[in-house]
């Protein structure tokens, strides 16, 4: 009877280590979101939605999704025929975290084009605070529009002075060149000239990836070509970046 006893205690010791063992390797939820939109009106994505789950992102008609908040999932693949954006002047730009791989597919595409501060007619660029939110200042490399305009956002190096000669220097630097974590500034508007705005500065990607990071497809941070404030700290094939990008 005690041996008996010990080899049932043993099992059911057994059995919990087991069922203990299967709920610490549950599988996060296989996701899929279909990125349907045009590039002017891309498909939301309900972030909140995708939190630790095995995110795929696939071509669902003209293939754009648009973000307006951080992205932190188990896994996420990006398609072939889809481009990722985010709203323009989103203080979290594209914010993607995953604990495994992180997957662009060949024809994947992260495009924050323009997607930073925002140029002004006839008036002083933007530039993002220390919070990341854009507007008219100081030293956070925004072009001045007086005196002629035209004058570069800075970033990651100063901006140019373009047509002014009262302004030596262009935009300041700001931010950092190895890790940047804000968005692109804006150039000067053209003083008295009301339909010329200045470059809009190129938009923000911060990718934080825990597992195999495999890229195939591209990333485009680009300024507008009125002298949008840029940053390009690292340059490669198929990386091609004017704004803030790093991983």
């Amino acid at each position: 009877m005690t041996q008996f006893l010990k080899y049932s205690l043993f099992t059911l010791a057994l059995a919990v280590f087991s069922f203990s063992l299967f709920v610490g390797q549950a599988r996060a939820d296989v996701v899929s979101v279909a990125c349907s939109g045009t590039s002017g009106s891309p498909t939301a994505v309900t972030e909140a939605d995708l939190a630790g789950d095995d995110v795929t992102f696939t071509d669902g008609g003209d293939g754009w999704c648009v973000l307006d908040e951080a992205i932190s999932a188990s896994s996420v693949v990006i398609n072939t025929g889809v481009t990722i954006t985010h709203t323009a002047t989103d203080v979290d730009g594209v914010t993607i975290t995953t604990t495994g791989i992180f997957e662009i597919q060949e024809g994947g595409v992260i495009n924050a084009d323009t997607k930073g501060c925002q140029g002004v007619a006839n008036a002083d660029g933007t530039g993002p605070d220390g919070s990341n939110v854009c507007g008219p200042q100081a030293g956070w490399g925004d072009g001045n529009g007086s005196d002629g305009g035209y004058q570069g956002a800075g970033y990651g190096g100063l901006g140019g002075m373009g047509s002014s000669s009262t302004f030596i220097l262009g935009g300041a630097t700001y931010g950092s060149a190895t890790a940047p974590i804000f968005l692109g500034s804006s150039g000067g508007g053209v003083a008295g000239a009301s339909l010329n705005a200045g470059g809009d500065g190129g938009g923000l990607v911060i990718l934080s990836i825990g597992g195999i990071f495999t890229h195939n497809g591209t990333i485009y941070l680009y300024h507008s070509q009125l002298f949008g404030g840029f940053n390009r700290n690292f340059f490669g094939k198929r990386w091609k970046w004017y704004g803030s990008y790093h991983c």
